[in-house]
């Protein structure tokens, strides 16, 4: 009876760890009953227990070997890196969709276990210029794509560098280290990233050639050359982040060349250089000989605003009352009216009672309250929608054609994404990069439907890629892959011909 009650203990134990370990309730593959954990024990030869788990692409699970009920040190393989590996200390990590065997050697014992690798699930989506980072439902955030200048942070372990491009990278999900869980998240083009906390505090970390938390920087991001020949090139910059000193909390932040937040009672602030009046409000500062404001000070006067958004040179938003207003740099009408650059923010043109607003660079769109889309500004390559014969540049928002209804459009550098009351995202413009998502390289006035069948709950475009989160919570990316901003596990390579992708890929490569 003491055997039978022994055996069955040993099967419930293992059985019940199993099952928890494989829903991702632990990160140890045994009970912890006090065993030896086996460094210098002498192991003799029988068969070694490690639990199959499984783990999200980008995510990580650590495993452990157990003899009988004793936990054992042993050396691991996986029988395909490509799709999990696994390190000395039995860390997984997960690096594209699928299934492998992982093997564990201690002595003249082994065991193996099936390791099971699934996209990660998001609920949340931001996207810089060339990297993009995505909160997963337990609210971590994960980040992939250039990181040359510490824009998506510092990772553990050895530093991942796209060889064509000479620069820090991470081309699948990683977790940066020491950050918090910020409920929101920004990232510029320019290479910094700022987090919002529950207490409306915010701290930035990356470049800051734009002041954006002036005085922050004191690390050196190495720029790779790629030839023992090329001396490599530093630039100033901070891999962790940086609390920004202000009296004011916020509820949201918008992120471009400058950085600008809403408080509780709607009003906004912006600060950083003011090179053509983005900040909406004059300098009262300068920051390496440069106007600033080196800190959130004055707010915009006599507007409340229920969305901004920030791009180069140029920032808009939407008032309480629906109305659209812009402000910094006009060169190419960006602002939606003829106006010169300056602080002052002036109206968008046309009258539309606006729900949405974005802008890039050269041109910015807007989605009206019966869910139209406009753009305006450059449409050299038809990031309008419209006919590049018709307007080169225009201050009067366009109507996007073909009669579709959208929740949102999103500028990228020189073409549009939007997401369609229909759930499928569509794009128009210059596809030199597959940033359109159609299946072609062919530049296109009208908006194109992407290619994949994958309905999206939001769409973000970067400098020449966009990326959508899905209503089954995956995310998928189209377009340039040359950082790894597509986060497929590897970056492209121009003299290969992979450098983009044409239809959405989900990160870690699934399909």
């Amino acid at each position: 009876m003491r055997g039978q009650l022994t055996s069955f203990l040993r099967v419930f134990v293992a059985s019940a760890f199993a099952f928890v370990a494989a829903c991702g309730g632990s990160d140890s593959s045994g009970p912890d009953l006090g065993g030896n954990s086996g460094g210098g024990t002498t192991i003799p030869a029988a068969s070694l227990s490690v639990a199959s788990a499984t783990v999200a692409v980008g995510g990580t699970i650590k495993r452990e070997a157990w003899l009988k009920i004793e936990r054992v040190g042993a050396a691991w393989k996986s029988d395909n890196p490509q799709i999990a590996t696994i390190a000395a200390d039995g860390t997984i990590t997960g690096v594209a969709e699928g299934t492998t065997t992982i093997h564990a050697t201690a002595g003249a014992s082994t065991g193996s276990a099936e390791i099971t690798v699934s996209p990660l699930l998001f609920k949340d989506l931001v996207v810089g210029g060339r990297q993009a980072c995505a909160q997963s439902e337990a609210g971590t955030w994960y980040c992939w794509g250039d990181n040359g200048v510490a824009t998506i942070g510092r990772f553990a372990g050895a530093v991942e560098i796209c060889a064509g491009q000479r620069r820090a990278c991470s081309t699948t999900p990683r977790v940066p280290t020491g950050r918090l869980p910020y409920p929101k998240l920004a990232i510029a083009g320019g290479g910094v990233s700022c987090g919002l906390t529950s207490q409306g505090d915010i701290s930035c970390w990356g470049r800051d050639d734009n002041h954006v938390y002036f005085g922050g920087p004191t690390e050196s991001c190495e720029i790779y050359s790629g030839s023992p020949d090329v001396p490599n090139l530093f630039q100033v910059c901070m891999h962790d982040p940086v609390a920004i000193p202000s009296s004011l909390k916020f509820v949201d932040i918008a992120l471009g060349e400058v950085l600008c937040g809403i408080t509780a009672d709607r009003s906004a602030a912006c600060w950083g250089a003011n090179l053509f009046g983005q900040l909406g409000v004059p300098a009262t500062g300068t920051c390496d000989g440069l106007d600033c404001l080196p800190s959130p000070g004055p707010i915009i006067p006599n507007l409340k605003f229920k969305t901004l958004s920030v791009g180069s040179g140029a920032s808009c938003g939407i008032d309480l009352a629906g109305n659209g207003y812009c402000w910094g740099w006009n060169a190419t009408f960006q602002r939606g009216a003829d106006v010169p650059e300056g602080s002052t923010p002036n109206a968008v043109s046309g009258g539309h009672r606006l729900s949405v607003i974005s802008i890039f660079r050269d041109h910015a769109c807007a989605v009206s309250d019966g869910n139209d889309g406009y753009c305006w500004g450059l449409n050299t390559l038809g990031q309008l929608g419209v006919s590049n014969t018709m307007f080169s540049v225009t201050p009067v928002p366009q109507l996007v054609p073909g009669g579709l209804k959208f929740i949102s459009v999103t500028p990228g550098l020189d073409f549009t994404c939007g997401l369609a009351t229909d759930r499928f995202a569509y794009c128009w413009g210059n596809n030199a990069n597959g940033q359109l998502g159609d299946g072609t390289t062919e530049s296109r006035s009208d908006p194109q439907r992407v290619l994949g069948g994958h309905e999206f709950t939001k769409v973000l475009s970067g400098r020449h890629f966009t990326c959508g989160l899905t209503v089954a919570h995956t995310i998928y990316c189209w377009g340039s892959n040359i950082f790894g901003e597509l986060g497929i596990g590897d970056p492209g390579n121009e003299v290969l011909g992979n450098s983009f992708r044409t239809e959405p890929v989900g990160l870690g490569g699934a399909k």
